[in-house]
């Protein structure tokens, strides 16, 4: 019910949105995406859940800009369970290091007056201006 559209005329980018909702294997399917520091973060979150799906936006957005989809595995960069903004690098199928910097996105809601709202996750990547030409 919900999508995210990025449009940047100057820069190479990826976005990803997805809404909270229960994930009855989070543990596992965490170990097969994430790095081991992110995973160890994700076990330390008062909110696991959230912070899986902060990294799993982030993940998706850098991916996206990479336009490499999951052909290059989720778990061989750091994007962080956090929301600080983070630096990720990210060797390509050609064996070349892509920089790229990943932000969370805020999609903030005030449960009290909008209950109907689902809680949702977001992250913009955006390449590097020296490593877009070999992603585009």
């Amino acid at each position: 019910d919900w999508a995210l559209i990025g449009l940047q005329e100057r820069q190479v980018i990826g976005v990803d949105i997805e809404v909270r909702h229960n994930i009855p294997d989070l543990e596992a399917v965490a170990r097969q995406n994430y790095t081991c520091a992110e995973l160890a973060e994700l076990r330390q979150s008062s909110d696991p859940l959230g912070a899986f799906f902060t990294c799993w936006t982030r993940k998706e957005a850098c991916l996206k800009a990479l336009g490499s989809g999951f052909s290059i595995e989720a778990s061989c960069f750091e994007a962080g369970v956090d929301a600080q903004d983070q630096t990720v690098q990210i060797a390509t199928p050609d064996k070349r290091l892509c920089t790229m910097t990943v932000c969370s996105l805020d999609f903030s809601r005030e449960p009290d007056k909008h209950p109907h709202l689902p809680q949702l996750y977001g992250a913009i990547a955006v390449v590097a201006p020296e490593d877009a030409a070999r992603v585009c």
